[in-house]
């Protein structure tokens, strides 16, 4: 989407032969991510093997306190964690399953994808609520959309068993937009100086 979007001024959508939409590439882009995400949501792309009892239920994004209260702000600060709450159901689960949590910004650039088995947790059988972490200072303010994917890892590939998307906004609290400071996320990196006096 980002190199159409560098390249092109105007655009047309078209799905199974038929006009969707005309106009400026802003436009188009932005009604098709959101199309995208309303057909996710309405029906998740699950795969057609997949048990009924194997699946993500719900998905919630926002502050630890708010999720831990069960309510969901779709809202997180640039200088402050967000958390993310899966809700699933994995009855006939094996060592292949994961969970992956993917981001991507507006535009449809994805900003990266975390599996579960990344911090050697994975998935427990059964009924349960998996959640996880994006550090603060990483996101730039704006709109975003999280997609968590329920997968199965064979070999040579992914399977996708079932995903559910949702939208969600930082805020930019804490955030200094210094000129200069580029790229699709803005890390707020430790740095440490050594001097003659020790370091600081």
């Amino acid at each position: 989407m980002a190199a159409v979007m560098r390249l092109c001024n105007r655009g047309m959508w078209v799905e199974n032969g038929h006009m969707e939409k005309i106009g400026s590439i802003d436009e188009i882009v932005q009604a098709y991510l959101s199309a995208s995400l309303e057909r996710t949501n309405e029906q998740p792309a699950r795969d057609m093997n997949t048990p009924a009892e194997m699946g993500i239920n719900t998905v919630a994004i926002g502050l630890e306190k708010d999720l831990r209260d069960g309510m969901e702000s779709r809202v997180s600060f640039y200088d402050s964690p967000t958390y993310v709450y899966v809700d699933y159901d994995c009855s006939r689960l094996s060592a292949n399953h994961v969970l992956a949590v993917r981001v991507t910004d507006s535009l449809g650039n994805e900003l990266f994808t975390s599996w579960d088995v990344d911090s050697e947790v994975g998935m427990k059988p059964d009924h349960g609520v998996a959640s996880c972490r994006l550090p603060a200072f990483l996101l730039k303010p704006g709109d975003y959309y999280l997609t968590v994917l329920l997968q199965e890892l064979t070999y040579p590939g992914v399977r996708l068993k079932d995903e559910k998307s949702l939208t969600f906004t930082v805020n930019p609290r804490g955030y200094h937009a210094i000129p200069g400071r580029i790229g699709l996320i803005a890390p707020n990196l430790e740095w440490k100086y050594k001097v003659s006096g020790g370091s600081r």
